[in-house]
């Protein structure tokens, strides 16, 4: 815990800055329109888990959809990771958190639903699928249909998505957040991934895909190598072999770390992702 007053109350602030949940969307005629098979939706993105689908007459949100029983018991319980999330204010100027807006069981064969804040394609609007961002690689392109299109750093700056200008901002900005998440909502980040969006003529990062990630109960072992498996599974995060990018990532992820009273954990962590 931080010891001083001043970082329990900054702390405090931030909390109660809360409840951002949007407000939007209508889970119920997406839902009908689901059952008819109507062709206007559009399936921005599939995995194991589920089906993630945009309603062009609800443009500020996205479906996920599942018809698995055990799916829906763990979304269950990223819904309650969401509301935890909601809770505190940890988003900045260039990295957010994505939002839940309500989740709802149907049974049959639709099963349940998140609705989710939509991230808008940075390239294109009208998309149908995501862009992923790799800042662990310093060059990638590659498109999966289920899960979108996979941009490393240099594609990443060719394409606009992020200025050369404000990378090392982004990559701060996307080290702070993941402390706060790490140390102040106490989530491990185990299996999120991370997307491009655009948002008042700028691109910002959005963390999301909550349903395998964890809270945290002590910073034992286990939970240390959580969230470092949660930086080195997917390319996400800047590695140690790019040097100052990875620098900038390191230094931003401890400094705020150590203002939440977590330094020596972030430490262990981060020594763990490196090796």
């Amino acid at each position: 815990m931080p010891t001083t007053q001043k970082k329990r109350k900054s702390r405090k602030f931030r909390k109660f800055r809360k409840n951002r949940k949007q407000v939007g969307g209508n889970i119920d005629t997406f839902y009908t329109k689901l059952t008819r098979q109507d062709d206007t939706l559009i399936m921005i993105g599939k995995g194991g888990a589920g089906t993630v689908y945009y309603d062009p007459t609800q443009p500020t949100i996205v479906f996920k959809v599942s018809n698995r029983a055990e799916v829906c018991r763990e979304w269950r319980k990223e819904e309650q990771i969401y509301e935890q999330l909601n809770r505190y204010s940890i988003d900045t100027p260039y990295v957010k958190v994505l939002r839940l807006n309500r989740f709802k069981v149907f049974g049959g064969n639709t099963g349940c639903i998140l609705e989710l804040s939509r991230v808008v394609n940075p390239l294109d609007s009208a998309a149908d699928y995501t862009i992923q961002v790799q800042l662990g690689v310093n060059s990638l392109t590659y498109k999966n249909r289920a899960r979108g299109l996979f941009l490393g750093v240099q594609q990443l700056i060719e394409k606009g998505i992020i200025p050369e200008a404000e990378l090392y901002q982004y990559v701060k900005d996307l080290a702070q957040c993941m402390a706060r998440l790490h140390y102040e909502i106490k989530n491990d980040g185990f299996d999120i991934e991370i997307f491009a969006g655009k948002e008042n003529n700028r691109t910002v990062l959005y963390i999301g895909d909550f349903d395998l990630s964890n809270m945290i109960k002590s910073y034992d072992k286990q939970a240390i190598d959580s969230m470092a498996w949660c930086f080195g599974a997917v390319p996400y995060f800047p590695v140690k072999e790019q040097g100052e990018l990875y620098s900038v990532f390191r230094d931003s992820y401890l400094s705020t770390a150590e203002d939440l009273g977590y330094k020596e954990v972030a430490e262990k962590v981060l020594l763990a992702y490196e090796n």
